[in-house]
């Protein structure tokens, strides 16, 4: 997984999210110990990137916080591969009681190939009952899994 933004936007950037930290999980980092650093760019670059061989794997982290965009509407930007071509589930999280606010499936076989542009990757917009479903700007997690 990596993003070109991982984040919660509205249409025009008025608020951006990014992985600040990691909570829990057993997906490696391609590169150094910190798997939210590895996902956390302003600007998509799949140089770096978190990712598992395990299937059920789930890795946690924390967002930022986060204004109201009003009715701007809200976009959850991303992308998604496998080097194993597992599917990946991806979920924001309540982090008071990790009620689920959205999540998209994504079953395999998935690429093996990282997205070469920022183009090239997700963008999920948030429904207005999703974007109701948020307790707390200041406490929303990414979850993601790794699926058959």
């Amino acid at each position: 997984l990596n993003s070109a933004s991982s984040a919660l936007a509205g249409e025009n950037l008025p608020t951006v999210g990014r992985p600040s930290s990691d909570v829990s999980g057993t997906w490696l980092a391609s590169t150094g110990s910190d798997k939210y650093a590895m996902v956390d760019e302003v600007t998509m670059d799949n140089s770096d990137y978190i990712y598992t061989n395990t299937v059920g794997a789930v890795q946690r982290m924390t967002l930022n916080a986060m204004a109201d965009p009003g009715s701007q509407g809200q976009v959850f930007s991303y992308s998604v591969w496998s080097p194993t071509g597992h599917g990946i589930t991806v979920r924001l999280l309540n982090r008071s009681d990790d009620s689920v606010i959205a999540e998209w499936i994504h079953p395999g076989p998935l690429s093996t190939t990282a997205p070469a542009t920022e183009n090239d990757a997700t963008h999920q917009t948030l429904t207005p009952s999703q974007i109701a479903a948020i307790i707390d700007r200041a406490a929303i997690d990414l979850e993601v899994e790794a699926t058959a």
